[in-house]
């Protein structure tokens, strides 16, 4: 009966997608197929935080839209392609992959950090736009907003909240608020989901803004990174 209900839900969440216009033909199958793939591997809960994930950024993408295309035309990707969904979802669906096999509650914590990460980055990079004081974080020059490593006040406050509200919502629905799991579950991945922002950016001056890896190489490195150092935290908790 839940595996009924998941599919319903994770249609749903398809054709909403795709009559918003937030996935491509091709992106709504790509995020259909993932959806099935983490309903089989685990349940309803950690696909909602995924969707949640999706809504929450897609909502900070379009917020100012109209300021945010006289800034930079690279910051719209309100329209996500089925190699933005593969490279934010590759690390998560090999966590819940890994899932099936070991089973222990630090892969639920490695699953919130890795999407903590992703939407760190998002937010930071989609309020972000929005500052007219923003540095490289790699030598704190001032550059232009929209700037691949660019970086703001206003987007690294972003960021702890994208961060932190995926590890929050985490909490709450893969763990249902069990206190064992309360303060440190949210700490953490909160951390080193804003760390995988900061790995972003400085992967984005380094690289991507040089054109030697593009976009989603970048967003997939980081999340890597960020939730392999998170593990051996994750693992004392």
């Amino acid at each position: 009966m839940e595996l009924m209900i998941g599919i319903i839900v994770c249609l749903l969440f398809v054709i909403f997608t795709h009559y918003t216009k937030i996935f491509n033909p091709k992106g709504c199958v790509t995020a259909f197929i993932l959806g099935t793939a983490i309903l089989l591997l685990t349940d309803l809960y950690w696909l909602i935080l995924l969707i949640f994930f999706v809504l929450t950024n897609y909502i900070v993408t379009i917020y100012q839209i109209d300021e945010k295309r006289k800034r930079s035309w690279s910051i719209m990707e309100s329209i996500r392609n089925e190699h933005n969904i593969l490279a934010n979802g590759f690390v998560p669906i090999l966590i819940v992959f890994l899932s099936f096999f070991i089973r222990d509650p630090i892969m639920k914590l490695a699953y919130i950090t890795s999407i903590a990460s992703a939407s760190s980055d998002t937010f930071a990079s989609e309020i972000g736009i929005l500052s007219d004081k923003v540095v490289l974080i790699t030598n704190f020059k001032m550059v232009k907003p929209g700037t691949d490593g660019g970086i703001s006040l206003m987007g690294e406050l972003a960021a702890l909240l994208g961060a932190f509200s995926m590890a929050f919502f985490g909490w709450f629905l893969l763990f249902k608020l069990d206190p064992v799991y309360g303060f440190r579950s949210i700490l953490y991945p909160t951390a080193f989901g804003f760390l995988g922002c900061q790995i972003d950016s400085i992967l984005g001056s380094l690289f991507e803004r040089k054109n030697y890896l593009n976009k989603g190489e970048v967003n997939l490195i980081s999340m890597a990174v960020a939730t392999t150092l998170s593990i051996p935290f994750l693992a004392y908790l």
